[in-house]
């Protein structure tokens, strides 16, 4: 394994966390493919606004230089 050559995605922000009947929760259904999984009692979504994400892909050449978004 080669920890110098990873991927990955940072999200920085603000969360809220929504259960079943929640307006959050609500505006996840729409996004979710696997309807069946909404239906579960115990679950709960979260909606990140964010205000900051880094993308690193460094698995083809090494190269660790982060892209940085900032909203």
């Amino acid at each position: 394994m080669d920890y110098k050559r990873i991927k990955g995605v940072q999200i920085f922000g603000t969360g809220r966390v929504g259960e079943n009947g929640s307006d959050v929760f609500k505006e996840a259904e729409g996004f979710c493919a696997d309807k069946t999984a909404m239906e579960r009692q115990d679950i709960k979504v979260i909606k990140i606004t964010p205000r900051e994400i880094i993308y690193l892909d460094s698995t083809k050449d090494g190269d660790r230089t982060k892209q940085t978004y900032k909203l």
